[in-house]
């Protein structure tokens, strides 16, 4: 292998690791997820930040995870059928919630803890109450409380999201299936055809692979 690659190679390394200890935050503290006994003593109290979506029905803010009230949304994996194709229902949902509200400013008016002491409330984005949104479009199913049996109705009467699918599974059904169905496992994933590997480039190839980080791989297209 060319000694002046491996150089370089090293080089790309040691300004990576500095780079990456550069952006490191200065402080790693995390926020512990608040205990249901403590926080039930405050409800209800309000939380202000930016949103950060980690599931269709669950957001973090300020390091606090919180779950949608009066809702539940498909989870990552769940299929449903649309035109004909099986696709990832939860994943779908997900991204439309990252776009509505992901890095946006919320304010969500805690009123509960579940068992796993997630905090539970109401999800606002400007004057948009984002929990009735999603079930008015059909993203999520109304359930826990009969607040958006009416946003529901409207959906399934206007075939709205989901109730315009050719089949889809209630969440709550497909979690307490003992082998629920899933979405195909290379559903959104970008295929790319191999390229031919041979001599010194192999080697210099699977070394870039195991050092560098794949966001530099992919910007140096390496």
């Amino acid at each position: 292998m060319d000694p002046t690659l491996i150089t370089l190679i090293a080089i790309f390394v040691a300004l990576t690791l500095l780079f990456n200890a550069w952006l490191k935050p200065k402080s790693s503290r995390r926020y512990a997820r608040v205990p249901a006994a403590r926080a039930r003593a405050h409800f209800p109290f309000e939380i202000f930040g930016r949103a950060r979506v980690t599931d269709a029905d669950g957001i973090n803010v300020n390091g606090r995870e919180i779950r949608l009230a009066g809702l539940d949304a498909p989870e990552y994996g769940q299929p449903a059928v649309i035109h004909g194709r099986t696709v990832n229902h939860g994943g779908i949902i997900k991204h439309r919630l990252i776009k509505l509200i992901g890095g946006n400013k919320v304010r969500a008016v805690i009123t509960d803890t579940d068992k796993y002491h997630r905090l539970i409330g109401t999800v606002y984005h400007g004057e948009t109450d984002i929990n009735e949104f999603m079930v008015e479009s059909g993203w999520a199913v109304a359930a826990y409380g009969n607040q958006y049996n009416r946003q529901q109705a409207f959906a399934r009467k206007n075939r709205k999201g989901m109730w315009n699918y050719d089949s889809f599974h209630d969440p709550r059904t497909w979690k307490s299936m003992d082998d629920p169905p899933n979405a195909p496992k290379n559903y959104g994933k970008r295929f790319r055809p191999k390229r031919s590997r041979s001599g010194s480039d192999s080697v210099s190839r699977y070394i870039t692979r195991k050092l560098v980080p794949y966001r530099y791989r992919r910007l140096f297209r390496l």
